[in-house]
Parts: C-alpha cells; structure tokens; sequence
C-alpha cells in the first residue's frame, strides 16, 4: 500500500464513522428546532404556575384560594450563643 491508501484506511475510515455517528446521534434532533425560550428574546407564552400537587379536583387555570394563616405562636427570646444556655 502506498501512502494515499494508507491515509486513506487509517484516518478516512475512522473519520467516516464517526462523521456517520455524529450525523446519526444529533441529526434528528437537528431537524426538530424546538421553539423553546431564548434569552433576548420576546415571551410570548401565557403565565402557568408551577404546582407540584395540585388541588384533587381543580382544572389548570382554575382559581385557588390562598392558604389560610394558622394561630399566632408567642414570640420566644433565644439566649443562645456560645455560653451554650438554650
């Protein structure tokens, strides 16, 4: 073998795999174009809160109430610090 097909069988077919690898990995995923939020650009998409268990029985979008604040606790005064009294 000369020197062309030498090259040819020890860097042309390894490059081909993994030129074929590469192509066939992130093609797809190429081709797809999510359109997904881009900084810069414009938010065109309306508000959705996150809840991560929402209400048995309530649709998305639908209003829920706020939660209601429990009992007021007395305020307790910490000692604390570094002398160790709790």
């Amino acid at each position: 073998m000369n020197i062309v097909q030498t090259a040819l069988v020890f860097v042309g077919i390894p490059l081909a795999f993994i030129a074929t690898v590469f192509a066939v990995i992130y093609g797809p995923a190429e081709l797809k174009h999510a359109s997904r939020y881009r900084p810069g650009r414009g938010w065109s998409y309306p508000p959705i809160w996150y809840l991560p268990h929402p209400v048995e029985g309530t649709a998305h979008g639908d209003e829920i109430l706020a939660i209601e604040s429990g009992q007021a606790s007395p305020l307790v005064e910490a000692v604390g610090g570094a002398s160790g009294e709790w």
